[in-house]
């Protein structure tokens, strides 16, 4: 597989400045980097604004990409936003110093500076602003003399301003989610056109295949009733405008003009080959992608075979757009393969889950701007690493585009719990970007943790149990270096309880009776009841307890006692949540 060290730099980190909802961040880049997070928290801002900076190709950037601080109604004309990309030399890992004699100090020269700690670098700095003589926005480019201290970075001098070819081996490609490989291969810059338009035959071959067309073109019109009425009529704008030949070519006669016109035909094994136009947005989307891919192996064996250097840098985002969740598996082992490096944004726990955990980066909204978290797994035994991974990442992938997680143990609590949220909140917790998560018989830690590294505000509801209230402490010791007594965001069942138990304790035997009638564990006899001691061995039987969950539930949301509708221990829990989330409470009494 290509490594970014082939050709001797990568990008290692990137810094944005008032652009659109990033306020201010810094994002380190690994060669394959994975932006996750929920819509609108900054992942497409940020691969913008990684393209105003350095992107292949034009586009307009203005007002509407400075960022509006919470409470303003207009941008402040002074206001610039920022961005800074830092390049170091890389071969394995990244290294001390550019090799002399390379290409890249041949390429940059003088602007390549040392860091605090005396490490080769270069920096570039973008700054989209308002031109006063122009009267609009404008981008400008230029060299860094200095990579400050992240609390101090745009105070940072600036030096030379940088040439298109300075900057055109370490140009970043984007495709956003609308690529379509219909649209591309007749869309000029395309990366499809851009690899046709000089098919590499040598001088003699296109002769010989143009004369062949001509030959082609005449046959056709000559055998072709239609073709030769049509030319007769056409022959008719001689008496208006001055010509001397008017021909109809059915085939294009220059290679060049035939490229425009390729097609791709594409079958699944056993069908019918058409168009690759014809098929899906999946199929589309997905051609799209490995189009890009044959464009960055063909410019990386140009740049070999003209003994200079390239640095791929692809932007993509949402490649698992209408693609099924094998057919995502599929294609991220296809992007792992494209040369160069990438990043690439996604709301795929599928893609999530096969990332490397240290490559993930969260972006989650505050209010007006966006914050940026990674996970630091360097202070983690490998058996925590695997855990994390195959407990949490592989199985549970969608906790990285969550509000909020809550965790319990039990199957009881996993059934039960969003049915009383959706009654609670008036939403079910889909809705509410809420992840309702059963550890079973694992530990809480990989779950706290990642929560904690992710900013993913977190809530425990634990049973009382003896066993089960150790296990949580080593969770939370080894996680916070705390316990539960030290946080508001645990819930703890009273008197060593268990689910069940509390219920029973919490007087909910009228409501449990009549779920086990509505389901025909019971018979309804108003004569000889069922006694208090039967309903109570029966909910409490472990095979009944996730059949019982939810029918319980949803008699006890029944209620005509709007008081009793949420048992105490589960309203503590919803109150706390809705105070941290600023939720309001539907359903019952307040």
């Amino acid at each position: 597989m290509f490594a970014a060290s082939d050709c001797g730099v990568r990008i290692t980190q990137v810094r944005v400045a008032n652009f659109r909802s990033l306020e201010n961040i810094e994002v380190d880049l690994d060669d394959l980097t994975v932006l996750v997070g929920a819509n609108n928290s900054g992942k497409t801002s940020f691969l913008e604004a990684m393209f105003a900076a350095i992107g292949a190709g034009r586009r307009l950037f203005g007002k509407e990409d400075i960022h509006l601080k919470s409470g303003e109604t207009s941008v402040p004309i002074e206001r610039k936003a920022v961005v800074d990309i830092r390049v170091q030399p890389f071969n394995e890992q990244i290294i001390d110093l550019f090799p002399l004699g390379s290409f890249w100090i041949g390429l940059w020269g003088k602007n390549i500076v040392q860091d605090q700690y005396d490490n080769d670098f270069i920096g570039i700095r973008t700054e989209l602003a308002w031109n006063e003589t122009q009267s609009e926005y404008r981008l400008e480019r230029k060299f860094l003399k200095q990579w400050k201290l992240t609390g101090d970075w745009l105070t940072a001098n600036t030096t030379n301003g940088i040439s298109i070819e300075q900057l055109e081996p370490i140009l970043l490609y984007y495709m956003n989610a609308q690529r379509d490989i219909k649209e591309d291969l007749h869309t000029s810059g395309s990366f499809w056109q851009r690899l046709v338009n000089d098919l590499g035959l040598p001088e003699e071959s296109v002769l010989e295949i143009e004369q062949a067309l001509s030959t082609l073109n005449a046959r056709m019109v000559e055998e072709s009733s239609v073709l030769k009425h049509i030319q007769k009529s056409l022959m008719k704008m001689n008496n208006v405008v001055t010509t001397e030949q008017t021909e109809i070519t059915p085939v294009s006669r220059h290679l060049r003009d035939l490229a425009k016109g390729m097609d791709i035909q594409f079958a699944t094994s056993g069908a019918q080959s058409f168009p690759l136009a014809k098929h899906g947005m999946g199929t589309r989307s997905l051609a799209s992608i490995l189009v890009f891919r044959a464009f960055a192996s063909w410019k990386a064996l140009q740049a070999s075979s003209n003994q200079t250097q390239i640095h791929t840098l692809l932007g993509l985002e949402e490649p698992e757009a209408h693609l099924h969740p094998q057919a995502q598996r599929a294609l991220f082992h296809q992007i792992k393969e494209i040369k160069g490096q990438r990043i690439l944004s996604t709301h795929s726990p599928y893609f999530a889950g096969q990332a490397k955990l240290e490559a993930l980066r969260l972006f989650q909204k505050k209010g007006s701007s966006s914050e940026v978290s990674r996970l630091d797994i360097s202070n983690l035994k490998p058996d925590e690493i695997k855990n994390l991974k195959n407990l949490v990442i592989l199985t549970r992938g969608d906790i990285l585009f969550c509000r909020a997680l809550i965790l319990f143990e039990g199957q009881t609590e996993e059934l039960a719990l969003p049915v009383y949220a959706e009654a609670y909140w008036g939403m079910n917790i889909h809705e509410l970007g809420f992840n309702f998560i059963s550890v079973g018989g694992s530990t809480y830690y990989p779950f706290v943790w990642l929560a904690k590294y992710l900013n993913i505000k977190w809530y425990i509801f634990s049973d009382g149990e003896e066993t089960p209230k150790i296990k949580l402490n080593k969770s939370l010791e080894k996680a916070e270096g705390g316990n539960a007594s030290t946080r508001d965001n645990v819930f703890i069942l009273p008197n060593g309880q268990s689910i069940e138990d509390y219920l029973i304790d919490q007087k909910y035997l009228p409501e449990i009776e009549q779920a086990m009638i509505n389901i025909g564990d019971l018979q309804s006899n108003q004569q000889n009841p069922a006694s208090e001691e039967t309903i109570k061995t029966k909910f409490k039987i472990k095979s009944n307890k996730t059949r019982l969950a939810i029918p319980v539930t949803n008699a006890i949301i029944a209620t005509d006692d709007l008081t009793r509708r949420f048992p105490q221990a589960i309203a503590e829990l919803f109150e706390k949540i809705s105070t941290d989330f600023g939720l309001k409470k539907v359903g019952g009494a307040s």
